[in-house]
């Protein structure tokens, strides 16, 4: 009973710091209710509890890394398998909540809602500020370099959110991080190159 308070006290403190930073950054885009609703599904009974079990339980360490990118394709865990298909159905900020599955097995991602997209870069940026201490829109531009090919998103949705989360960066950079300023700058051109060929094609 003891371990099991532990750990849903462990889960709820992150759960808490991670609304905290994406309802700020929801709020600061104009998101006011979006910033308060943020994940109140998690605390339903049928999620909260395989979440808290996955990540906070007897293997919540080796899941928790296995996890800091993203879900991965296999979890090995049935019961947050289903919590996590559930949060997804309930919470249009996820991209899988805009995936068409038709008769034949096909599946066709939808574009996002600007809302919702939003919501979902405010939520990556709250995810790596709840783990690494620190909110950083270059940080979260890096991590979807590394890993937004896994996310299944509309052509139309995953331009705008490259160009969202590029700007954001640029935005933020430290004029005295030099070469981050310059690798920043590389890739603003190569967006607007990318950007001017797909307007005059």
């Amino acid at each position: 009973m003891r371990d099991r308070l532990r750990q849903d006290a462990r889960y709820l403190w992150y759960i808490l710091r991670h609304k905290w930073h994406v309802g700020r950054a929801c709020a600061r885009e104009g998101l006011f209710v979006r910033a308060v609703t943020h994940d109140l599904s998690k605390f339903c009974a049928s999620e909260w509890h395989p979440y808290r079990q996955y990540f906070y339980g007897t293997e919540g360490e080796k899941n928790r890394q296995a996890n800091k990118d993203g879900i991965p394709a296999e979890t090995g865990c049935r019961p947050f398998d289903m919590a996590w298909l559930m949060h997804q159905h309930r919470n249009d900020h996820h991209p899988q909540h805009w995936i068409l599955r038709k008769d034949d097995g096909s599946e066709e991602p939808l574009p996002m809602s600007e809302p919702a997209m939003i919501e979902m870069l405010c939520d990556w940026y709250g995810a790596g500020a709840a783990i690494h201490g620190e909110a950083s829109w270059v940080r979260t531009y890096k991590w979807f370099k590394a890993n937004g090919s896994r996310y299944p998103l509309h052509p139309m949705t995953r331009a705008r959110v490259h160009h969202f989360l590029l700007f954001k960066a640029v935005e933020e950079s430290d004029p005295a991080a030099h070469e981050e300023r310059v690798w920043l700058g590389q890739e603003l051109v190569e967006w607007r190159a990318h950007h001017e060929r797909g307007v005059t094609g």
